[in-house]
């Protein structure tokens, strides 16, 4: 085969480019998975800040909150939270009231976001975490 001056000298740039843009594209798909797992280790603190705040607040106090738009598992037990955000988890402690927390496990929606939106409330002595349905009621 036989190459021209030109040919040559883009074969050479575009060889160059790729090199460059393949280092580039693993340096940015790091900082996405180092912001997915900064942004879930955040998840999961709120979630428990807001269940421990609500166990030393009145009855029929709640909470709104959003979890992340990620394929997420949500799990709430008597004493801690863990979120799973692409099969890396993190869990937090709860604070051990007399407040009873119910077991909830929630899975998040990428497709259907308005399913993400959890409503948290205190009623009776009991910690409730479930899907917002148009009240937290």
């Amino acid at each position: 085969m036989i190459f021209v001056k030109g040919q040559i000298q883009t074969l050479v740039i575009l060889i160059v480019v790729m090199v460059l843009l393949y280092g580039y594209l693993r340096y940015i798909f790091a900082l996405q998975a180092e912001a997915v797992q900064r942004g879930a280790i955040l998840n999961a603190i709120q979630v428990s800040n807001i269940i421990n705040m609500l166990q030393a607040s009145p009855n029929d106090a709640f909470q709104v909150y959003t979890l992340p738009d990620a394929k997420c598992t949500l799990e709430i037990t008597e004493g801690y939270v863990n979120l799973t955000v692409y099969e890396q988890s993190y869990r937090r402690d709860l604070i051990r009231t007399e407040a009873k927390i119910e077991e909830t496990k929630i899975e998040c929606n990428q497709k259907e976001k308005s399913r993400n939106i959890l409503c948290i409330t205190k009623k009776s002595g009991v910690i409730r975490v479930k899907e917002w349905v148009n009240t937290c009621w």
